[in-house]
């Protein structure tokens, strides 16, 4: 199980994927910084650089780090945590809530967010497979409340290796969906490695861009 916890926060750590069921071992940490470079079709490139965070204080209860930075000055930073809602044989599901700030060419505008997700996992002749959902919402006084869908599935093939597949859609004055398929390699000392690509369609914008992220499981 300790084994699986780990695959589930190295592959739901890489950029811009929120949706995780499963709660911090106590007293474990998890550190993971990444990046994503994007391309529109005016020829536009976008990059974001991101920064996530787990520890578990009690075996209850994790609490977590979300920051995000843009080449054009604006991101985010939010704290969480995560508590079970439910576990019982290969289903768990998870409550989190959160409060943070956007930062936007205006200046800050604060945050609340909540979600819940729900996870199962496998096992297959080549490894460990799972798949998890987390639906959230996020109310700002200063802008439409965003309504967000995140799910992955992911496999073992080989045993340092992981495939993913990612589903994104949300909703805050206009819907974007987003496809992020990937790849997860674990090297030595609780370090992995991923990369992915991402094709993404919001209201006026269609974009495509790559991610990569470096993880440590301490």
């Amino acid at each position: 199980m300790r084994l699986f916890i780990v695959l589930i926060a190295l592959v739901l750590a890489a950029p811009g994927a929120e949706a995780n069921a499963w709660l911090r071992e106590h007293r474990g940490g998890f550190l993971s910084t990444g990046g994503a470079m994007r391309w529109t079709g005016s020829g536009a490139v976008a990059m974001e650089s991101t920064i996530y965070a787990e520890y578990g204080l009690r075996p209850e209860l994790t609490l977590g780090l979300d920051l995000s930075l843009k080449d054009d000055g604006t991101g985010a930073a939010a704290i969480f945590a995560r508590v079970a809602a439910f576990d019982q044989g290969n289903v768990t599901a998870a409550f989190d809530a959160g409060l943070g700030a956007r930062q936007d060419p205006g200046g800050p505008v604060p945050f609340v967010s909540g979600g819940l997700s729900v996870g199962t996992d496998w096992r297959t002749a080549r490894g460990p497979g799972w798949a998890v959902a987390r639906v959230s919402a996020r109310y700002s006084p200063e802008e439409p409340a965003r309504f967000k869908l995140d799910a992955t599935i992911g496999q073992t093939v080989r045993p340092r290796m992981k495939l993913l597949f990612g589903v994104e859609l949300a909703q805050s004055g206009g819907r974007s969906a987003a496809v992020v398929p990937g790849i997860a390699y674990a090297l030595r000392d609780g370090r992995s490695i991923y990369a992915g690509l991402e094709a993404r369609r919001a209201p006026g914008i269609t974009s495509y861009g790559l991610r990569a992220g470096l993880w440590h499981q301490f």
